[in-house]
């Protein structure tokens, strides 16, 4: 999309992230969103369908899970190599990590999220076996660009996941999944840390 396009859904989503941080509160109320709006509650902020839990405790917060691409594949497909360097893509990994680490809820974390952990992009790796499914947390070997995914659920996407697959830049190295996993545990020392932090009542 356009610019202005682009600012306008990174408002809404501010909007909806500081909804998520309050374990989705129906009653939790905005001060002001991106509209102008005044003590807007959760319920109703955006037309609805942001906030739904009575009780923190009725929030469970993700940012991916076993279906779908992981984290860091997403961070693939959404943020370019000639725009992002891999440092920025470890940074919005650690991002989105945060928020689900410093909400109010219950916490829930994909396997390897901390490690960068990447299926090269496949977004069902059920039947995939340990080639794709493979989870190193000494970081030293990344999942990244070992092949195609299968075809069953992917090949609509092998043409544009080739050049993707074969970039170098774009696998995780040993240096950045360490730098992500002391992140990871300063995040949920900051949690238990902090009682605030981790209300489920």
């Amino acid at each position: 999309g356009t610019l202005d396009e682009q600012k306008r859904n990174l408002e809404v989503s501010m909007d909806k992230i500081m909804v998520a941080l309050a374990a989705s509160l129906k009653e939790v109320c905005l001060p002001e969103d991106c509209n102008g709006n005044k003590l807007v509650t959760g319920v109703k902020v955006h037309g609805g369908g942001v906030a739904y839990a009575s009780a923190p405790v009725e929030a469970l917060n993700y940012v991916s899970a076993h279906d779908n691409e992981t984290l860091y594949d997403n961070t693939v497909w959404k943020m370019p190599s000639s725009l992002f360097s891999p440092e920025e893509r470890m940074r919005a990994n650690w991002l989105c990590t945060s928020v689900v680490a410093l909400s109010h809820g219950v916490p829930f974390f994909h396997a390897g999220d901390e490690v960068l952990r990447s299926k090269s992009l496949d977004r069902d790796s059920y039947n995939s076996g340990d080639w794709f499914n493979v989870l190193d947390f000494t970081g030293q070997q990344s999942g990244f660009g070992v092949g195609l995914p299968s075809k069953t659920k992917n090949g609509e996407k092998w043409d544009l996941m080739r050049p993707l697959l074969c970039d170098s830049t774009l696998r995780p190295t040993p240096e950045m999944v360490a730098a992500s996993v002391a992140k990871f545990c300063e995040l949920l020392r900051v949690r238990a840390s902090t009682p605030l932090i981790g209300l489920i009542e």
